[in-house]
């Protein structure tokens, strides 16, 4: 199941070289079908963690991430304007911590731009939310 077969020809003037390599699939590509959407959730939770160490060059792919997270908690999320697929509430607060990585990210003026680019106002409501959500669980200092 988790094995690639890979076949190939080489030509060295008159002679003829075939080769087949058995190439073993890594283990997470192996176990992604069975993976519950929770368990996806923090899995990229643990990959936008790391994005504050390179901040410069992925703010500018962030607004989109959490423009395309607030879209989907309105069902906009399955690309037809169709607002029948909300996303589940257990989903929602498994990727709540990935979205408060995506925020410590973005400077005052991105968090503006982004306000600019709810499209509407129950998007910006949602927003407002998550945004104070985040501003809770900001660690202020020792006093």
């Amino acid at each position: 199941m988790g094995d690639a077969v890979v076949k190939s020809t080489v030509r060295m003037g008159d002679a003829v070289v075939k080769s087949t390599v058995h190439q073993q699939q890594p283990v997470y590509h192996q176990k992604e079908k069975n993976r519950s959407p929770i368990s996806k959730a923090v899995m990229l939770t643990k990959v936008f963690e790391s994005l504050p160490q390179h901040k410069d060059v992925f703010k500018k792919h962030v607004l989109g991430l959490i423009l395309d997270y607030t879209a989907a908690l309105e069902g906009y999320g399955n690309g037809n304007g169709n607002r029948r697929n909300r996303m589940d509430t257990s989903l929602k607060n498994a990727l709540l911590p990935a979205v408060f990585a995506l925020l410590n990210t973005i400077s005052e003026f991105e968090l503006q731009q982004l306000n600019t680019l709810l499209s509407t106002s129950t998007s910006k409501v949602l927003f407002r939310g998550i945004y104070q959500k985040y501003q809770t669980t900001l660690y202020k200092g020792q006093y």
